[in-house]
């Protein structure tokens, strides 16, 4: 069963470790809440490392993301490794609260909030733009 996302958000806040690690689980260069997320955490100056769950040799991970952890849409955001510590789509608000824990002299990029709110438009007005996973 996956957290709730305020749940998540509570664990993240009390982790204050600097050696931060974030995966995202992707479905590839068309999914748009991947290339979302990927794109966001960059401008907030987030290292992490990709993987393709359409990928023949990520057959593993692909079984973590849906079994596992019970997802059927990318992205899937991983921090730390930890169960606690995850949600899937394209979620600003976790990026920009995990880049203010683990990057808090980063600027703002001053495109985000523009980005988010058209994003956010886009997302509420039905179309998924997220990328089942099979």
């Amino acid at each position: 069963m996956r957290p709730h996302t305020s749940e998540m958000g509570s664990e993240m806040a009390r982790r204050t470790d600097a050696s931060t690690s974030v995966t995202v689980y992707s479905t590839g260069a068309h999914c748009q809440r991947c290339r979302l997320t990927c794109r966001h955490l960059e401008s907030r100056g987030i290292p992490f490392r990709e993987v393709d769950l359409t990928d023949d040799d990520n057959t593993a991970a692909r079984e973590f993301v849906t079994e596992d952890l019970g997802y059927t849409e990318a992205p899937v955001v991983m921090v730390d490794g930890e169960p606690e510590n995850h949600w899937c789509g394209f979620r600003p608000d976790l990026i920009d609260r995990l880049a203010a824990r683990i990057a808090p002299d980063q600027p703002r990029d001053r495109f985000a909030s523009a980005t988010s709110h058209f994003d956010s438009a886009y997302l509420r007005a039905g179309t998924s733009g997220g990328a089942g996973i099979a």
